[in-house]
């Protein structure tokens, strides 16, 4: 197969991935912003601790997915941009792949300005089992506890 056609299946794997991750990042801001109506209708009215902890442990659950979901938008994002630089002569998809995220991480490609996508992948990982890495894990956890005390802060001035 010419190396075209794995630039090709490549590109169309990426951009699926980015379609249903898309579609996620969607569900959980809905699910984010529903959680938040609910604290707010909540904060009018007293509540049990375990109600409000239950609620809180949510709101950050659901924080956590959306960041994990947009960086890993993100990923794919710059992970396409490199598909359309990387020349050379390719024999598998899976070469393909690996070729794709070893020079991305070896160009030291960054997400947003200062956030580098070797946080989120790994070179030679399996093209469909990316495993959350502990670093971009933080990052996505630090994001969303920002985003939920930012949430309460709003709600409480509301």
């Amino acid at each position: 197969m010419p190396d075209l056609e794995y630039h090709k299946l490549l590109l169309n794997f990426y951009s699926a991935e980015l379609n249903s991750h898309s579609r996620m990042l969607i569900g959980f801001a809905v699910i984010l912003f529903t959680l938040a109506e609910i604290a707010h209708s909540n904060l009018t009215r007293p509540v049990m601790f375990s109600q409000y902890l239950i609620l809180v442990f949510s709101m950050v659950f659901a924080s956590f997915a959306f960041w994990f979901i947009l960086m890993r938008q993100l990923v794919y994002g710059v992970l396409i941009n490199r598909i359309l630089h990387t020349e050379g002569e390719l024999h598998s998809f899976k070469e393909a792949h690996d070729r794709v995220t070893h020079d991305t991480i070896n160009k030291r490609e960054t997400i947003f300005l200062f956030i580098p996508v070797s946080l989120f992948i790994s070179v030679g990982s399996e093209y469909r089992k990316w495993y959350i890495r502990p670093l971009g894990g933080f990052v996505c956890i630090f994001f969303a506890s920002c985003t939920t005390f930012i949430l309460f802060l709003l709600l409480n001035l509301v």
